[in-house]
Formats: structure tokens, sequence, C-alpha cells
């Protein structure tokens, strides 16, 4: 006998599955592969004879089991059919031992040692070295059974390539996707490498697993696996400097490789994909630069000749004359097994010069008082910004933040431009700021906490910021006041921007005391 799964809603118009590794019996009908329908059978139970016809799929949890006969019933009835799903055979275990394991200090820095074992490990409980590591297995997998196989990790900074390809790339923080599947033969032995690496605070557990055509799935068994020695080159990538200059500016990339050099080795660059634009970048930064506008476009891959040790190529940075926050460039080696990466990324950030030069401020005068209302004086200082996040303690002694105190800065702010700048007096939740720009008040804010939450702009009780004119090289007085009334949350920033000045803190430069 053997078994349908079917709709009991919808009986008689129903849609049946073939359930694997079962036998069906008719005595009218035929009947095709799993997950397809069942075309006008005819079933007889007892003597009685019943015509099913396909409809539609059964709803998930809407489904039972039904038992059918075996055999047939009556002189005229057809035989019985029968079908059995079948798998492709099975080969003999193989004589594997486990990967090649090499451990180091930081990421693939400083070797500690090398082992042969299977991947399945808790490294929270049991880190190989205190602070941070990084672990690289190595060798060549042989399935067992001809199919598709789907792998998967239990923790991020995790990635997995299998016959030169990245099977699993859950490389970077937070990563939502750490399985992944590959086609393989039955007998043959594919190369495979799987890296993970820990910064010494957040350590997971690191296990191979498959699950594959058949009963395969669970821990790979070391049988399948089998080491190899450790003589694949390392690369590491340099910089001749950590700053490029938008106007004319150049940057040297080096490609070093270690053993043998007879032959020459292609490396290939690692392309950025952002989940969120739905865009590929080629080797982007993290966020805000983009080659071909920012810099020159870099070459997929980079090969470093028979006989040498070294490539380097060049980065010209490309000036948009826009005035802008510096940017930053990250260019990242993409994984290989011709290759183990030693250091695996270059940070080169762009400093812009299209921004007319600084001024010579040095910051704000900053008055500290217990209380809301500006009455006691505890402490005067020297604050080169508006940038402080206290949290729960206050700043000056004396502050109690459980029943609020309040802080005055005074002094003049100097706009690098002749526009209107947008100020913003950015604070915490149930907290007040007030704004004066040559001794009018522009910003009255109060923030009601929960009701301001998920809203922009103007929220709360009156406005979080102002549109000023302000004048370029002209020195406008400022006053900012804020006054805390709850112990958690306590911070503050003075924000600027126009159309010609990028969004920002005010920096210390454009901020004078009241003694100048």
């Amino acid at each position: 006998g053997g078994l349908i799964y079917a709709n009991k809603a919808s009986f008689p118009e129903k849609r049946a599955f073939i359930v694997e590794d079962s036998e069906i019996s008719f005595c009218v009908g035929e009947w095709v592969a799993r997950s397809q329908p069942f075309h006008m059978v005819q079933e007889t139970r007892n003597g009685v004879t019943r015509t099913r016809k396909p409809g539609a799929s059964p709803k998930r949890g809407g489904g039972s089991l039904y038992t059918l006969y075996s055999g047939h019933h009556g002189d005229d009835a057809t035989p019985p059919v029968s079908r059995k799903t079948e798998h492709a055979p099975l080969t003999p275990a193989g004589t594997g031992t486990g990967l090649t394991a090499t451990y180091y200090k930081g990421e693939f820095h400083e070797q500690l040692r090398i082992a042969v074992e299977t991947v399945d490990f808790d490294f929270a409980k049991n880190p190989p070295t205190s602070g941070a590591f990084s672990v690289r297995w190595a060798g060549k997998i042989e399935p067992q059974r001809t199919g598709m196989y789907r792998f998967s990790l239990p923790s991020e900074d995790t990635r997995l390539m299998i016959n030169g390809r990245l099977v699993i790339d859950a490389w970077r923080n937070k990563a939502r996707y750490r399985n992944g599947q590959i086609q393989l033969n039955a007998g043959q032995k594919y190369d495979i490498k799987l890296e993970y690496r820990s910064d010494g605070r957040a350590r997971g557990k690191v296990r191979l697993a498959w699950n594959g055509p058949g009963k395969i799935s669970g821990l790979v068994p070391a049988t399948q696996l089998y080491p190899v020695d450790p003589v694949v080159p390392n690369v590491a990538m340099t910089s001749s400097s950590k700053y490029l200059a938008e106007n004319n500016g150049k940057v040297v990339i080096t490609l070093k490789r270690t053993g043998d050099t007879s032959e020459p080795l292609t490396v290939a660059m690692r392309p950025r994909t952002d989940m969120t634009m739905g865009l590929k970048m080629r080797h982007a930064e993290r966020g805000n630069t983009v080659p071909g506008e920012d810099y020159d476009v870099v070459p997929d891959s980079v090969t470093i000749p028979a006989g040498e040790v070294s490539t380097s190529f060049t980065i010209n940075s490309i000036d948009d004359r826009v005035p802008e926050k510096a940017k930053r460039i990250l260019l990242e080696l993409a994984p290989s097994h011709a290759y183990h990466i030693a250091s695996p990324r270059v940070h080169v950030a762009i400093s812009d010069d299209d921004m007319p030069p600084p001024s010579n401020g040095t910051g704000l005068k900053g008055e500290y008082f217990a209380g809301r209302e500006f009455n006691e004086l505890l402490r005067t200082r020297h604050d080169k910004q508006l940038k402080f996040d206290w949290h729960k303690k206050a700043p000056a002694a004396g502050q109690d933040t459980k029943k609020g105190w309040s802080a005055r800065w005074t002094g003049y702010i100097e706009p690098l431009f002749t526009e209107t700048y947008k100020i913003t007096a950015k604070a915490s939740t149930y907290s007040a700021t007030r704004v004066w720009i040559d001794d009018q008040q522009v910003v009255n804010f109060r923030n009601v906490g929960a009701k301001a939450k998920g809203r922009r702009g103007q929220h709360g009780k009156g406005a979080q910021y102002a549109m000023v004119p302000l004048t370029k090289g002209k020195k406008h007085k400022i006053t900012v006041e804020y006054v805390s009334t709850q112990f958690y949350g306590q911070n503050i920033s003075l924000v600027w921007s126009s159309d010609s000045q990028f969004t920002q803190v005010v920096p210390m430069s454009q901020l004078h005391p009241p003694t100048e």
C-alpha cells in the first residue's frame, strides 16, 4: 500500500501528492512524479469504483494521509501500478581524515598552529586564543551521492568556497544568509575552503553541515574531507598612503605574495553588493565613494607576473569641485582556492579640497548649572564643539541627573559661505534646547518624548531647527541653552548645513569664544 496527501475540505475536487519512498496501487488510472496532480484516477475499494478529478492544491495544514489498498478487485480490473522514488547510488565512504586547519591571531596575521580536523566548534566556550583570531580550513570534499547539496553555517563572519564558487558569503556583520547550495557528483573530490574570524568579543559556533539527496544530512564526516599541504601562497594588499587628495591625488596599491613565484598568480578584487539600494558597486567603499565618480575604476583582477613577488597599480582621485565631507575608499580581495588572503582590505580617505580654508576658532564658553533655571553656576569651561553624550553622568559635580540640570554656551559662529543655513540643535528625549543668533531667538524646542518618536523635522513643542541667513567671514553672536529633565539619554549636538555646506557638527575652527 501507499499514501496520498489530500485536502479533506476539497475532497473530491483535489490535487494529491505522492509521498516520497512510498508505493501507490490503483485499479484504473495513471499518476506522475511527486508534487504533480493525478489525472482522472479511478479508485476501487470494496467493489466500489470512484473517480477522483484534479483540483486545487491542499493548503498547508489542511491535508491528511489516506491509506490505499494493494492489489485489484474483479476479473476486469487493471493490474496495479506502483512506483518508488529512486535516488542516485551511494558510493562507499571515503578515506579522508578532515581538513587542514590554520589558526591565526587577528585576521590571518600571525600563524598560531596547524591541525587536521572536522569543522564542529563552539569558540564561545573554547577559543583558540585570547583576543581577535581567525581560522581557515582547506582541502577537498567528496560527496557519496550525486545531487544538489545545501550547506549551512551557524555564525556570521564566515564564508565557504567549493570548487571555485563562493557558496556562502556571511563575511559582513549581521549577514542574513548563511546557507547556499551547489551541485556535486559522487566520488569526485572538490576544492573546499572555509574561513571564520572573530574580533575577540563575539565568538560563535562554526559547524560545516550539509543536506544532500537521500538521507545525507548533518555534520560533514571526516571520511569525506581530505587535508592538503598548506603550500597555497598568502597574498597581502597595502597602500602607499591612507589619504588621497581630491585634486590630483594618487595612491599606489601593492599586492605581494609569499611562496612559489614560478607561475603567474591572478588575484581578484571583491565586488560589493549594496542590498539596500539593489546596486552592485564594484570595489566600493562603505557608503560614500563610487568608482568612476570619486576615483578611477580599478581592475576586476590583478596578475602578479611569474618570477615576481609583487605588483602594483595606481588609483587617481577625481575632483568633482563640490564642497563635501571626507570620503573613504574600501578595496577588498576576493577569496580564492589559488591563494590565501593575509591582508584582505585597504582603506583610503579622500580629503575634500573644495571647501574654503577654515577659520582659527577654538570653541565656545560653556557654563553648567544646577537645576533647570540657570540659577546656580557650578562650572565654567572651554568646549571645542557642541557634541556631547553624557548618558547618565552629568558634566559638572553637583548636577543631579534625576532632578535635571542646565547648560549654556556663548560665543560666535563663523560661516564659510554667504547663504541661508539650517541650524539644528539635536538633543535627547525629554530635554529642551534654545538657540539665539545675533541676539534673536531662532530655536525654542522641547522634546516631549514618546509623542515625538518617529517624526522628523518639527516635532515635540516648538521647532528643533531654524533657517538663518549668515555671511561668510562674519562672526555671528550665538547662544545655546540646554535643559535636561530626565536621568538618561542626555546629549546635544549643534549641526549646520546649507546649499554649499554639507551637513556636519559645527567644527571647532568656526566657533569662537566670547572674549574674541
